[in-house]
């Protein structure tokens, strides 16, 4: 392949399949959020035909894990034929919850959880939601406090900490 190796970041979704009947070869989607704007979520289809990678998504890897995926990305050649990138290294960040455990989608939910609190990623920010305060903290993935405040203050603390932390060009 001549074009570029891409690498991405993204949550593993739910469903991963093996493609074909040899079932060296699988395929599954990526949720990438560069940003914590739902406009620019991304949900990438990949494919892998490497056994050993193959066996790892279907087999060890996880829905919601978050991953690393490096591959090259294969535009539609024909109409009808979908865009995909074709993966050639794997690396798990973080492991995501298990889902095995969760009997229904409401369980996932904030409310659910709020005894024990939640962490939530808006695009590059972590939050953790406070049950006991009621009151959220916020991170940049770089680490930098962003700052606490009600939950419903949250996107408003991000957007200015966005506004803040950009660097300023020089118009001099």
């Amino acid at each position: 392949m001549d074009n570029p190796a891409i690498v991405l970041d993204g949550y593993l979704d739910d469903q991963t399949l093996p493609d074909g009947p040899s079932g060296i070869t699988t395929a599954f989607q990526l949720v990438v959020s560069p940003t914590d704007n739902r406009i620019d979520e991304l949900v990438m289809p990949c494919q892998i035909t490497d056994q050993a990678l193959a066996h790892s998504v279907l087999h060890e890897l996880g829905a919601s894990d978050l991953l690393r995926v490096t591959g090259h990305l294969r535009l539609p050649q024909v109409p009808g034929d979908g865009l995909r990138l074709h993966v050639t290294a794997i690396a798990m960040l973080e492991s995501g919850c298990d889902l095995a455990s969760v009997a229904t989608e409401e369980d996932l939910a904030g409310e659910a959880l709020s005894d024990a609190g939640v962490i939530e990623r808006y695009g590059a920010y972590q939050v953790w939601h406070d049950p006991d305060t009621g009151r959220s903290s916020a991170w940049h993935s770089t680490g930098q406090w962003v700052g606490e405040t009600d939950p419903a203050s949250l996107g408003p603390a991000i957007n200015a900490h966005e506004i803040t932390s950009s660097p300023r060009p020089d118009h001099e």
